[in-house]
């Protein structure tokens, strides 16, 4: 016998904020919940994150009263999660479990019991959120099967332990979500031909039931409520496969498995994501399936640019004391800034949205701005590895904005004025596939070239050229100030056509109202 549980979520976490939320609530959860309601017998679950929720509640709380209706009646699950979202891999362990807290409080409030089970944004894992979703009395994780080794995915609940805690794992198989145009008495056969497979090859526990989870992405679940596709389906399952295929929930499959899987999965993300994180901007076929989601920010730098600004502001409110006020609300505005739509791109799209990162970088601001408040804030100019890069930085916080200078293209990388602002220096640089023309290094403020005179005709109207002698050069300190704010750099090059070393020492003078930057060019 098939457990089968049936799920639906959207790709976004931020659907609420677009003009799409009317038209997601007309299109998906209107019907589904208004199918389930007269349908007792179908089993179904949904994964909502906390700003979905919330802007049902606000907007149609005749759905969230539908919803409560059909949880008592033991009929739908709720799933958990992050409250924004987020790539749990990327945060600090107080920030997952006050990200799971706040969205299982929410749901509990409101449907009157708190999620079991816990669906990760891009399936993104590594081994200690075991410790992480324990803590926080989560029975079972949802991660694509991409993840999970093949001689392991035999459609039972896999255990996983990591330092003498353990959890559930129920792989979700994107291979069965229904296709387009496939009738649901073909999509029964293909589902029960995945099933003799894997009876082929795990002989050993043939007689027991087996679990198989999908979860339905919009594009799939648009189908599905076109002409009566879900209510053939499920007569179907009643009358001519009652005896193969059932439908369930995934915490009634987890907790009445006889046989848990043990198995040790590895750091990664979902297939559909991962194909994006070997060439930029370019869908690949996914044969290592150890790739992870800082591979994926190695191949998309701004969405690492904004990970590291936002372990930066992590660490201040983390280091900051006296004002419990200002710093629980300094967290919540960095909780909203993790929402996973500003790190990795969609499954159906190959873009990071640039406006969601933009966002998050607001709202890191706007959190540095009342940690500042919690005592009395001094301007000051640091110099670390501030994105583990293996060379030092020069962090500026100033009164009217923070600047972050890279010894790497000797450029600012980073410029976020505290009137509440994203980062003026993200996305500057061109790519092949949206340009024409490839910049072949990360643009930045006070980014330097020497051209010649035929590359710089072609640099000043947009065309591809050559990028000049210093703009990918690894920039040297020569003096450093902290008390006169004073920053100074040089660097040396061979000019093509002269033959000749040139040498360029740039001096950065950090302002309260600005920066100036004075250049020496010698040959």
């Amino acid at each position: 016998m098939i457990n089968l549980c049936l799920e639906f979520s959207t790709e976004s976490s931020n659907f609420v904020d677009s003009s799409e939320y009317k038209k997601v609530y007309e299109s998906y959860f209107k019907p589904l919940v208004s199918f389930l309601y007269a349908n007792p017998d179908f089993y179904f679950s949904f994964y909502f994150t906390g700003p979905e929720f919330e802007e049902l509640k606000k907007k149609n709380s005749g759905f969230v009263d539908m919803l409560k209706k059909l949880v008592n009646r033991k009929q739908v699950e709720i799933l958990g999660g992050g409250y924004y979202n987020p790539i749990f891999p990327l945060l600090f362990p107080q920030d997952r479990s006050g990200q799971v807290e706040l969205l299982s409080s929410t749901i509990r409030k409101s449907i009157g019991s708190r999620p079991r089970g816990v669906s990760l944004c891009a399936s993104a894992w590594e081994p200690s959120l075991v410790t992480s979703l324990e803590s926080c009395t989560m029975e079972y994780v949802q991660l694509d099967s991409s993840l999970i080794a093949k001689n392991k995915n035999v459609y039972l609940p896999i255990i996983m332990a990591d330092r003498g805690k353990s959890i559930k794992i129920l792989p979700t198989q994107s291979d069965l979500v229904p296709e387009n145009d496939e009738t649901p008495e073909n999509y029964i056969k293909r589902i029960l031909r995945s099933y003799e497979k894997v009876l082929k090859r795990d002989t050993e526990n043939n007689i027991l039931d087996r679990t198989i989870t999908v979860v339905l992405t919009k594009k799939a679940c648009s189908y599905l409520l076109q002409n009566d596709w879900l209510k053939e389906f499920h007569q179907l399952l009643k009358e001519k496969y009652k005896n193969q295929i059932s439908l369930s929930l995934p915490l009634n499959c987890v907790r009445t498995s006889p046989v848990f899987v043990q198995s040790y999965v590895h750091t990664g993300i979902s297939d559909d994501i991962a194909r994006w994180a070997i060439e930029p901007f370019v869908a690949s076929d996914v044969k290592d399936s150890s790739i992870n989601i800082y591979d994926f920010m190695q191949t998309y730098k701004r969405s690492l640019s904004l990970y590291n600004r936002m372990i930066y502001v992590s660490h201040l409110i983390n280091s900051s004391h006296g004002d419990k006020a200002r710093k629980k609300d300094a967290r919540d505005l960095l909780w909203k800034a993790q929402t996973g739509d500003a790190y990795v791109c969609k499954a159906s799209g190959v873009l990071v949205s640039s406006e969601e990162r933009q966002n998050a970088y607001r709202k890191l601001t706007e959190a540095e701005k009342i940690i500042r408040d919690c005592k009395e804030f001094q301007e000051t100019i640091t110099s670390f590895d501030y994105n583990c890069d293996g060379f030092n930085e020069y962090i500026c916080r100033m009164n009217k904005f923070n600047a972050c200078i890279s010894l790497k293209g000797g450029s600012i990388f980073e410029l976020n004025l505290m009137k509440n602002s994203g980062n003026y220096a993200d996305n500057m640089s061109r790519k092949m596939p949206f340009d024409k023309c490839d910049d072949n290094y990360e643009k930045g403020i006070f980014i330097d070239h020497l051209f010649e005179v035929q590359e710089y005709e072609k640099y000043i109207k947009g065309q591809p050229c050559k990028n000049g002698v210093f703009s990918n050069n690894v920039y040297k300190q020569t003096a450093f100030n902290a008390q006169k704010k004073e920053i100074l750099l040089e660097t040396s090059s061979n000019f093509p056509s002269l033959n000749q070393t040139i040498d360029l020492r740039k001096k950065y003078i950090i302002h309260p109202n600005g920066i100036t930057v004075q250049y020496i060019l010698k040959n």
